[in-house]
């Protein structure tokens, strides 16, 4: 008799799922444009258009040498990646786009897509379970609002942004779910290009809107600081998912801080 394989085996392997040829990227894409629109979105916004002018955003079709070489990699974090990850996911897809999309950063698409620049090959373990997490965020929505909402006083924004600052929004492909989210029904905190005459991923800040005055800080308010600490990287700030992810999947984390200890307490 052969011997019986545990569901949460299964589901582990089924999470390293990257080796994905050039038709199941383009058609994994296409159903990600279907459902956030994010493309269309970056090519109808001014500002998101000019700071990915001359992008490229294409499956790269890696070769099967290159694919296998991220297989490897992937392979060996695999008895490192956080339990609940193995437990929640399965059937992740990892698809390799060209070094110039989305100014060559690692993100996520739905429903259940990590893209990295070309063949992957620098992707570190703490970027692999960042993007993780993301893709959990994605598939438990209701889960994380939840916990945001609860525990970390974060709830979605549906009020009115100034357009001053909605036209220097830099968007982001993890966060389109819910783009703007309230911190104790005050601060609203969003990434901006710093120059929207000449808009840059390498010239954004996260800046704080306050939603009694109107009006918005480009330092993170004291209060914020003290429950999410200030040691995590600058741009994990601009949305609750970011801080999250960061959080488990970050070394340089302040783990006595409020934030980090409700998330590790339920993640």
């Amino acid at each position: 008799m052969g011997s019986a394989v545990s569901k949460e085996s299964q589901q582990t392997k089924q999470i390293f799922c990257s080796a994905i040829q050039l038709e199941q990227g383009k058609a994994a894409l296409a159903t990600a444009e279907s459902i956030d629109h994010y493309r269309e979105l970056c090519q109808t916004d001014r500002a998101n258009a000019l700071a990915r002018d001359g992008q490229v955003y294409v499956y790269s079709n890696p070769t099967m040498a290159q694919q296998d070489a991220l297989n490897e990699r992937i392979k060996s974090y695999e008895s490192v990646i956080p339990t609940r990850l193995k437990n929640d996911l399965a059937g992740v897809q990892v698809v390799s786009l060209l070094p110039s999309a989305d100014s060559n950063m690692p993100h996520t698409r739905p429903p259940n897509l990590i893209c990295l620049p070309l063949s992957g090959s620098s992707l570190t373990l703490e970027t692999y379970i960042h993007e993780l997490w993301h893709v959990h965020q994605r598939q438990y929505y209701d889960l994380w609002t939840r916990f945001f909402k609860n525990s970390w006083f974060f709830e979605p924004f549906k009020g009115s942004i100034p357009t001053r600052l909605l036209n220097q929004l830099r968007f982001n492909p993890d966060t389109m779910t819910d783009m703007f989210w309230v911190w104790k029904g005050t601060w609203v905190p969003m990434c901006l290009f710093l120059d929207p005459v000449n808009p840059s991923f390498q010239n954004t800040a996260v800046w704080y809107y306050n939603v009694k005055t109107q009006i918005h800080r480009t330092t993170a308010p004291p209060e914020y600081v003290a429950f999410f600490s200030s040691t995590l990287p600058s741009s994990a700030y601009e949305h609750p998912c970011e801080l999250s992810a960061y959080f488990l999947a970050g070394q340089n984390i302040q783990k006595k801080c409020p934030a980090y200890q409700s998330l590790a307490a339920e993640f």
